[in-house]
């Protein structure tokens, strides 16, 4: 059974009366609007666990910046010896990765939160938005449901 939708991206399709939670465009879970609680439209963290990738991030960061600290130290020293090449690999990928994870743990975007049955679902609108829909899917949403604008 195929179910149209007004409006739809990968995990999120909004049908005539229900809000479809979807995986890869399959759908999982519908939702009724009368049981929805509350849509919230806002701005939040890009990914889940964001905390988690921050802690990892800074970590990363710390442990590339140690070794290239004495990678540095060794360099400008009178003793001999020798610096191996993936020492120096180590440091510049622990480094990158670990600015990579901070910017990506910080990042922000607006999404859509839905509230219903004592859950909370979190959605990206960026597909809605380069679509040019999200206008038309937030008054959609205000007229069919308990609808916040937080931004």
């Amino acid at each position: 059974m195929t179910t149209d939708y007004k409006y739809s991206d990968n995990y999120l399709g909004i049908s005539e009366h229900k809000v479809h939670l979807l995986r890869n465009k399959f759908e999982y879970q519908s939702i009724p609007f009368n049981q929805i609680n509350e849509v919230k439209f806002k701005k939040g963290k890009a990914i889940k666990n964001w905390m988690i990738i921050l802690t990892l991030g800074i970590l990363l960061l710390s442990v590339g910046l140690f070794i290239s600290k004495n990678i540095f130290l060794y360099y400008f020293s009178d003793e001999p010896g020798t610096i191996h090449i993936e020492t120096i690999v180590a440091s510049i990928f622990t480094v990158v990765f670990g600015v990579f994870l901070i910017i990506q743990s910080l990042k922000t975007e607006h999404i859509l939160e839905i509230h219903y049955e004592n859950k909370t679902k979190k959605f990206g609108v960026k597909s809605f938005d380069r679509e040019s829909q999200l206008d038309n899917l937030i008054s959609y949403l205000s007229e069919n449901t308990k609808f916040k604008n937080e931004i």
